[in-house]
């Protein structure tokens, strides 16, 4: 499906799902009218994405059309091959669109009892023809289907059925730890991760904090708020909303004594007075557009990582230094090391820009039996003609599928 005509029918679904919320008090007058107007742009753009889908001439599309002419069209369109053809509930949505201009252009205040009997057949409506046009469930269509990342994309689905059975709490927890693994999970893992101390070492402050217990993400230096502020106006959202987030849900950290176990702060105005439905939509809404901003300025491409192993023969010895070119590890002439990481390897060239290029990692046994030990160090460029490497290299797809191993000597 285009995703011209998938945002609008997602579109439709949002603005339907108001229609319904503003509906649901008939005694409101106002609200009423605003719902029955919300549903009115919900068909709107309902019918919009089913002449783009079906073909209804261009010329006929960019004409300035009302709801009904784009009925008629679709209409028309269908009846020149199947001239039996008609669309559904004309007659009521017909009267939806006269009472909508009535309130829009009129300020008429609408009859509650007689709208009311409109809701049910255009939902009828929308479940046949979003079933025959696109082949989708109505009651199914989300705005998370616009997020292209699956995982995130069926959490928060899940999300959407919480709110809808009134599972508030459960909601706004499952919606910190959404918004933690897609803004700051990756970034966190790193910080934390000692493989990279060689490359850049930790501050004291970052070698406590990896002995805590629980371990939350931090903004570090006098500036900090002010670039946190920067990154996110990048893609369009202000930090103050998405603290207000955080106040409404939770902060987000990961407990240091487990396997990456999330773990949530939460704030002092967290109780069940809060857990509510207007709340839930509000962080869901939120969240949503975060994700789809967030995922605009880096688009996911399809393209398949590789990853490199080798087996490492030594036909000399070979010298490995640290970062301050002091010996740390001799390998022996005619020794083997399996699945070492030599990350300035690529393509089977070494693209050495900088010493700490010819980085090299590998596992050793130690003197404690079932255990072993990673050295992380460096080879002096001297050593390459020394060296004789065993090229392991897999292939994954976009969605972390094993797509392929190769295996073979390298010149």
């Amino acid at each position: 499906m285009l995703p011209y005509i998938q945002f609008r029918l997602v579109l439709a679904k949002k603005m339907y799902k108001q229609a319904l919320r503003l509906c649901a008090t008939p005694t409101d007058s106002f609200s009423f009218s605003q719902g029955l107007i919300a549903l009115h742009d919900s068909l709107d753009n309902f019918l919009g994405a089913i002449a783009t889908k079906i073909g209804v001439p261009l010329q006929l599309m960019q004409r300035k059309n009302s709801l009904m002419q784009t009925f008629q069209e679709i209409e028309t369109f269908e009846k020149a091959t199947n001239p039996s053809f008609v669309l559904d509930n004309r007659s009521e949505i017909s009267h939806l669109n006269t009472i909508r201009n009535d309130i829009k252009h009129q300020g008429i205040i609408p009859n509650i009892n007689q709208a009311l009997t409109l809701i049910n057949p255009i939902n009828l409506f929308f479940e046949k023809y979003c079933l025959r046009y696109f082949g989708l469930n109505w009651r199914t269509i989300s705005l998370a289907d616009l997020i292209k990342k699956e995982e995130i994309c069926s959490k928060m689905k899940v999300v959407e059925k919480l709110i809808e059975t009134h599972n508030y709490k459960e909601a706004l927890n499952s919606m910190a730890i959404i918004k933690f693994k897609v803004f700051e999970e990756s970034i966190l893992r790193i910080e934390l991760d000692n493989s990279y101390d060689l490359i850049l070492p930790p501050s004291k402050e970052r070698e406590e904090r990896r002995k805590s217990e629980n371990i939350f993400p931090k903004e570090e230096g006098y500036f900090s708020d002010f670039r946190e502020r920067i990154k996110f106006l990048e893609i369009g959202i202000d930090l103050r909303y998405m603290n207000e987030f955080e106040r409404l849900t939770a902060k987000v950290g990961f407990n240091n004594n487990k396997e990456w176990k999330y773990v949530l702060n939460h704030d002092r105005n967290w109780s069940s007075t809060n857990w509510t439905h207007d709340i839930s939509i509000y962080c869901f809404d939120f969240l949503i557009d975060c994700i789809l901003k967030n995922q605009e300025k880096y688009p996911l491409l399809k393209n398949k990582s590789v990853s490199n192993s080798y087996t490492f023969i030594a036909k000399e010895e070979i010298k490995i230094f640290d970062k301050n070119n002091i010996l740390i590890y001799t390998i022996s002439k005619d020794q083997t090391v399996e699945d070492s990481f030599l990350p300035g390897r690529i393509d089977r060239q070494w693209e050495i820009f900088d010493p700490h290029d010819l980085m090299i990692s590998f596992s050793t046994e130690t003197d404690t039996p079932d255990q072993s030990s990673t050295i992380t160090g460096f080879l002096h460029k001297e050593s390459l003609k020394d060296i004789e490497l065993v090229l392991r290299k897999e292939y994954r797809d976009e969605n972390g599928g094993l797509a392929l191993i190769y295996e073979g000597n390298e010149a």
